[in-house]
């Protein structure tokens, strides 16, 4: 058994030395194989990375928070990030509580990415370090939380407005309603 010597498992338990938990999905914990802290394929070259939400709390990459009720953001993957500045472009869009958007770009560093693959992806972070993947999103789909925050009549939603095959970036829009 070679789990133990095999990069991505050992970035996994990288990721608990971090301080973070599995990614789950559909309610199965390891279940959101589009990071590294879901089912990994056990290989030495796998080339994946951790999710938005990860990145998040670990501070890393660019990250916009939205403070307004309608917020645009374009999104790109952490391959691109080094080029982010020169587009005004992020990593991770922190949604608020707990909710973290990324685009789950397929190329590069993220080119062996199990799940839904070039998609935003709206990860829900759950006790404080494991992550559940909520939405994978295309252009023109929408993602929407009801009593947003535990706000009864709040509502948040997450709109991908523009992400057309083989674009290296994602325009998301994030709105909050409250219900008078």
């Amino acid at each position: 058994d070679n789990f133990g010597t095999n990069a991505d498992a050992q970035l996994h338990e990288v990721g608990h030395n971090l301080g973070l938990g599995h990614s789950s999905y559909t309610g199965v914990e390891y279940g959101d194989t589009s990071c590294l802290m879901g089912y990994g394929a056990n290989l030495d070259d796998a080339k994946k990375c951790y999710n938005s939400a990860h990145n998040n709390l670990l501070n890393w990459h660019r990250t916009y928070t939205c403070t307004d009720t309608l917020c645009y953001t374009w999104l790109v993957g952490v391959t691109d990030s080094s080029n982010s500045f020169n587009m005004d472009a992020w990593v991770n869009l922190n949604i608020g509580s707990g909710y973290v958007a990324g685009f789950n770009r397929k190329k590069g560093m993220n080119s062996d990415t199990g799940l839904f693959p070039d998609k935003v992806l709206v990860h829900k972070l759950v006790d404080g370090y494991k992550t559940d993947l909520v939405a994978a999103l295309s252009e023109w789909y929408q993602y929407v939380v009801h009593d947003f925050g535990g706000n009864i009549g709040t509502t948040m939603t997450v709109f991908v407005e523009s992400l057309e095959e083989g674009d290296d970036f994602a325009l998301v829009s994030t709105q909050y309603t409250k219900r008078s």
